[in-house]
């Protein structure tokens, strides 16, 4: 992993004799985007004395680099799916990277006839034996065994932690114990797949919330380059609040930030509710415990906003709140909607 982009002349060098030592070939030409640190003096000399032609694309135009541009396009999805979906935190990314990469690696792919590229790979050179680990799934609980000098007699045999990748120069597991922020590398270890460690601790930390139900429609808002970076989601998930007089474009809020966000680029998922916390609602917890909004009860008009005030008010005005314990006791709800 690279710390800082000066390091790319240091980590060349030793991937160069890397590649010549375990596959018996030679790098010939380096194509780069035209980023400064591909020009360094050191790096220019270090190609010119192996013969290693350093070629350019003209500016703005990836697609003359479009192999390497749609292979790093790829380990980016893979990257933000298992960040964002597995709700890991930022600071494991690069267990994440090293984790995306032994798995795209073993998964077969249709460029190659549905061979795994491992697989290719193996037939013009040999493999050394610690790439034959099979792969498990991420930041699934895993049981790392302590050793006699590791614990006493009354503590206890293992540790539960998270499963976060493999080491590339040994033959073992990568797990990460969130109570004590320390890594463990070992082989002694005991995957449990049916337990998702991130999810369990959200879980718990969302049932201790009080939560409602505050609109039938929930919406994604597609976020733009400039407002995210490359390992963040690409969405937001929001509450569709209205529409603009003045715009034709569409008024949703974002609870958790507080922020309203004005934009045609959205995805309707009409299908879903939105939770909320109470504490996000400024109100009394005890006058938002176990309420819900039946979709029938929403007035079927729309909401013209004409500001962010004025939107957020009308959204809070115009939806009712009905007691959820109440109406299926009562069995006053229905799917009749008069």
């Amino acid at each position: 992993m690279l710390k800082h982009k000066s390091d790319v002349c240091n980590v060349f060098c030793s991937f160069h004799h890397m590649i010549i030592t375990q596959f018996n070939t030679y790098i010939k030409v380096i194509r780069s985007d035209n980023r400064r640190e591909y020009f360094k003096t050191k790096l220019i000399e270090f190609m010119n004395f192996k013969g290693i032609l350093n070629q350019t694309i003209c500016p703005y135009s990836p697609q003359q680099n479009g192999v390497a541009e749609r292979k790093n396009r790829h380990i980016l999805k893979v990257i933000r799916s298992l960040l964002i979906d597995d709700n890991v935190s930022s600071h494991l990314w690069g267990e994440v990277v090293s984790s995306a990469l032994y798995l795209i690696n073993r998964t077969p792919s249709s460029v190659i006839n549905f061979q795994r590229p491992l697989d290719v790979l193996s037939v013009h050179c040999i493999l050394p034996s610690m790439v034959s680990l099979p792969p498990h799934a991420f930041v699934f609980v895993i049981y790392v065994h302590l050793h006699p000098y590791q614990r006493t007699k009354l503590e206890e045999r293992a540790f539960k932690c998270v499963f976060v990748g493999y080491r590339s120069t040994k033959k073992d597991y990568h797990a990460y114990h969130p109570p004590s922020k320390k890594f463990y590398i070992s082989m002694d270890v005991t995957f449990n797949e049916h337990s998702f460690f991130m999810l369990i601790l959200h879980f718990r930390v969302a049932m201790k919330v009080k939560c409602i139900i505050i609109m039938l429609v929930c919406l994604i808002s597609q976020m733009k380059n400039y407002q995210r970076t490359k390992l963040e989601e690409r969405a937001f998930k929001c509450v569709f609040v209205g529409y603009r007089s003045t715009k034709k474009d569409y008024c949703v809020d974002h609870p958790p930030s507080k922020k309203f966000y004005i934009s045609m680029d959205v995805t309707f998922n009409e299908h879903s509710f939105f939770y909320v916390d109470s504490t996000l609602q400024g109100g009394n917890e005890s006058e938002v415990h176990n309420h819900y909004v039946s979709m029938f009860d929403i007035p079927d008009k729309k909401l013209l906003c004409k500001d962010k005030l004025s939107c957020e008010d009308h959204y809070a005005r115009s939806v009712p709140i009905v007691n959820i314990e109440t109406s299926l006791l009562d069995n006053t709800m229905s799917s009749d909607p008069n």
